[in-house]
C-alpha cells in the first residue's frame, strides 16, 4: 500500500508538478500557546505542512484566538483548560500558560467545569491523570466529568502517566489517551478493555529523547513502543500526534514520529489514516474545509517503500483544490 493508492493523482496548474492529493493531514496533540503561530500559519517550516491540529490544553480565550487566526490555513480543534485535581499536573509547571488549568475538586463540580470549556468553544475535554506529579481525580470525579462530556457528545482526552493511570482512564470513561502509555507495561486485560471501548491512543513517541534518548528516555520509549505495538496489533486506533510545543518538535510533519509509528507495524495506509482528519470529524464535530487538501509531489521512480512515503510526507503542503487539475490513475 502506497500514498499513490490511497490518494488522487494530481497536477498543480501553476508549476506542472505531478503528485498525490490526500485528505488534510495533521497533528492530534499540539499546544499552540507554546509554538510560533506564524511559522505554523505560513507553512514555511522545512518540514511538511500541517492541515489541522488538535490543541490539547491552554487558556480558552487564547485557544479560540489562535483557531480564528489560523482558520485560513490550518483548522484548529481545542480542549480549553486542563481539568485537574486541586494541586495536580500541570499546575506546578512553568510552561503552563496562565489560566490554562481548571481544578475540579469533586464530582459535583464536573458539570460546571465541562460546561465552561464548551462555552469557550472546546471541541474535546482534557483531563490530567499524572500520578507521579501530584493529586489525580478519584474514580467518581473522573466518571462524572466523562458522563457530563458524553451527554454533550464530546470526547474526553486524558494525560495518563504513572502506575495504574491507563486503567483509571479506562474505568473512568476516557475516550483518548494523549500519550501512548510510557511509564509501565499496560496489562493485557486493560489493553483489551481499551480496544473494546473504542479508545484511541495518540502516539507522541518522539518526545522521549527527540531521536537521541538517554537511558531514562529509552526506557519510556520502550514501554510506549511495546504498548503501542500490542495495541495496534490487536486492532486499536492509533493517532499521529507529537505534543507539538514540547521541546524541539518540528512545527510541521515529524519524520521521526512517522518512522516510529511504522516500526510498531503501521503500513502506508494505516500511517495516513492515523494522520488524516477522519477521526477528528467523526468524533469531535470539527469540520475540515472541503476546498483544501494535502498535496505532495511524487517522483515517478518512487518505489512505494516506507522510506519513500516518509520522505514524501515531509514535503507535503496544504493547497486549495482550485490550484490543481486532478485525476484518478
Amino acid at each position: 500500500m502506497t500514498a499513490k493508492s490511497v490518494g488522487v493523482r494530481a497536477e498543480l496548474a501553476s508549476t506542472g508538478e505531478v503528485g498525490v492529493l490526500l485528505p488534510l493531514l495533521g497533528d492530534y496533540h499540539a499546544h499552540l500557546q507554546l509554538i510560533d503561530i506564524e511559522e505554523l500559519a505560513s507553512g514555511r517550516s522545512r518540514h511538511g505542512q500541517l492541515g489541522f491540529v488538535l490543541d490539547l490544553g491552554g487558556a480558552p480565550l487564547t485557544a479560540q484566538f489562535h483557531a480564528d487566526t489560523l482558520a485560513d490555513t490550518v483548522t484548529v480543534g481545542f480542549a480549553g483548560q486542563f481539568l485537574s485535581a486541586p494541586g495536580g499536573y500541570p499546575s506546578d509547571r512553568s510552561w503552563a500558560p496562565a489560566g490554562s488549568v481548571r481544578f475540579v475538586s469533586s464530582a459535583d463540580e464536573a458539570a460546571a467545569a465541562v460546561g465552561e470549556q464548551l462555552l469557550g468553544g472546546a471541541s474535546v475535554i482534557k483531563v490530567t491523570l499524572h500520578a507521579d506529579a501530584g493529586p489525580v481525580f478519584d474514580l467518581e470525579t473522573l466518571e462524572a466529568i466523562c458522563t457530563v462530556a458524553h451527554r454533550s457528545r464530546v470526547v474526553v482526552v486524558a494525560h495518563a502517566e504513572g502506575a495504574g493511570m491507563t486503567e483509571l482512564a479506562l474505568n473512568g470513561g476516557v475516550d483518548v489517551l494523549a500519550h501512548t502509555p510510557f511509564t509501565e507495561s499496560v496489562k493485557r486485560d486493560v489493553l483489551e478493555g481499551c480496544i473494546e471501548r473504542g479508545m484511541a491512543w495518540i502516539s507522541t513517541f518522539d518526545i522521549h529523547g527527540y531521536g537521541s534518548p538517554d537511558a531514562e528516555q529509552s526506557l519510556a520509549l520502550g514501554y510506549a513502543m511495546d504498548n503501542a505495538w500490542r495495541f495496534a496489533e490487536a486492532g486499536g486506533q492509533m493517532l499521529y500526534g507529537t505534543d507539538l510545543g514540547n521541546g524541539p518538535v518540528p512545527v510541521g510533519i515529524n519524520s521521526r514520529e512517522i518512522e516510529l509509528l511504522h516500526e510498531i507495524g503501521l503500513d502506508a495506509e494505516a500511517l495516513l489514516a492515523s494522520m488524516s482528519g477522519d477521526w477528528l470529524t467523526r468524533q469531535t464535530g470539527v469540520k475540515l474545509p472541503s476546498s483544501r487538501g494535502s498535496f505532495v509531489a511524487v517522483d515517478e521512480d518512487s518505489t512505494g517503500s516506507a522510506d519513500d512515503l516518509i520522505a514524501a510526507l515531509t514535503r507535503i503542503r496544504t493547497i486549495s483544490h482550485e490550484e490543481l487539475v486532478s485525476y484518478d490513475d
